[in-house]
């Protein structure tokens, strides 16, 4: 009977559009979620999260120099974990090319483009705690500083600048000459030296500007907590709305943290310890990306938080590797799928006896499609790959099958180019240049 195709289609088209679906949708890459699990571990370990955003002024713009902010990229990334308990401080920096979901958006990122994943700096910014908050197995991140290159001039200068050992000769990306040594830095000098990459003449790579980040950091925070009248210049160039600070701390929050940071000052054994969550670097899906090693993240959270993690899913060089070849395709159908499965929701349709079977065969084709995926993406196994292609096809011939008997109107977009995954709609849901 006719009523019961059109509630037998309308209950198909409930179960399936959107997260409600049949499938269990779980893989984060296709079907994202907001979710973070947050781990158990002592509370007095206090998680500020400091950004540095690639972006700076004309005649000094940051890299392929964008000149929108919101284009722009967190190429400084690193935890100050602050152990109220054990006195010490551990300070856990991020290759800006790490490969990672962004938690909620679809697709597959580098770190550094997690801020962009948003359509405001501040939305952009909790998208970046978040992966963070991943990447650490579950830590929560307590509040984020975020400044870009004109702020870190001004906090720079504000402070009065830092006496430092500086690592080498080079020429700094403001036109300055730096000879190696012991001296002092002003404000656009800490930027010269934490911001060095190709100009560096000493470890000249990613590597060596994390390292120069934590190294510098700790001796901003070591002026900081020794020499009360520059942390009150700090706090009063972050309370000028003109600096160019992003924060999620209140000032209140603030003058706290910088109080309790002088009790750790002078206590026996070393006070700072820096990590970086390090990883191949390697070439994958025509990008260059860092992909973390498990073993030392590991063991990285083990001993700042005492916490066991699980290695992280769906981002290894191997994944890599199946996303390239077919896995991204899949996602770009599958993405497709589901906005045809919505607008024929839409349509409210009375479905024929043959439209009815053409349909559950498309539906479950789609069901096939995306379980194989999942358990490809689990196992990496060459036949779940295989089924996995093959139920595609059918979805696909399916989809097109049933807009032809319903009179559709439209042809569903299944081109798909693999080198430009990253500016598809239907794979990447923000499209980025990540030089």
């Amino acid at each position: 009977m006719l009523w019961k195709r059109a509630l037998g289609f309308a209950l198909a088209v409930c179960l399936l559009a959107g997260t409600g679906a049949a499938v269990e949708m779980t893989n984060p890459i296709i079907f994202p979620t907001d979710g973070i699990g947050y781990q158990s571990y002592p509370d007095t370990i206090v998680n500020i999260l400091l950004l540095g955003i690639d972006f700076g002024t004309e005649g000094f713009w940051g890299s392929m120099y964008k000149k929108d902010i919101l284009e722009c990229h967190t190429d400084a990334m690193m935890v100050v974990a602050v152990n109220l308990t054990k006195n010490k401080v551990d300070i856990i920096s991020f290759p800006r090319d790490t490969v990672t979901i962004v938690p909620g958006v679809r697709g597959v990122y580098k770190l550094n483009g997690a801020v962009n994943c948003g359509d405001t700096v501040q939305e952009g910014l909790e998208r970046t705690v978040a992966s963070v908050e991943k990447l650490l197995g579950g830590v929560k991140i307590d509040g984020y500083f975020a400044v870009d290159m004109n702020a870190m001039i001004l906090l720079g200068n504000a402070m009065g600048g830092v006496d430092y050992m500086v690592d080498m000769d080079y020429t700094g990306s403001s036109g300055r000459l730096y000879n190696d040594g012991f001296q002092h830095l002003d404000g656009m000098g800490i930027m010269d030296y934490v911001r060095a990459r190709s100009n560096a003449t000493v470890e000249a790579s990613d590597y060596g500007r994390t390292r120069r980040q934590r190294e510098m950091m700790t001796a901003v925070m070591q002026k900081l907590m020794g020499d009360t009248k520059s942390a009150m210049s700090v706090l009063d160039a972050l309370a000028d709305p003109e600096t160019g600070v992003f924060t999620s701390i209140t000032g209140a929050q603030a003058v706290g943290f910088l109080a309790f940071l002088p009790l750790l000052f002078g206590r026996d054994g070393e006070l700072f310890t820096s990590y970086t969550l390090k990883g191949a670097y390697r070439s994958a899906m025509g990008w260059n990306f860092t992909f973390t090693d498990n073993e030392y993240r590991a063991e990285v959270l083990k001993t700042v938080y005492g916490i066991d993690a699980e290695p992280l899913e769906y981002v290894s060089y191997q994944h890599a590797s199946f996303y390239a070849d077919s896995g991204f395709y899949t996602v770009h159908v599958v993405t497709i799928a589901d906005e045809f499965i919505e607008a024929v929701g839409a349509m409210n349709l009375t479905l024929t006896d043959g439209q009815q079977d053409i349909w559950e065969e498309f539906i479950f084709a789609y069901e096939e499609t995306v379980d194989y995926f999942q358990r490809a993406c689990d196992g990496l196994i060459s036949n779940d790959i295989t089924e996995m292609k093959y139920a595609r096809v059918r979805m696909r011939d399916l989809a097109d099958a049933f807009a032809a008997a319903i009179g559709y109107g439209e042809e569903l977009p299944w081109d798909f180019t693999p080198v430009e995954w990253y500016n598809d709609p239907y794979t990447n849901e923000y499209q980025l240049d990540w030089r």
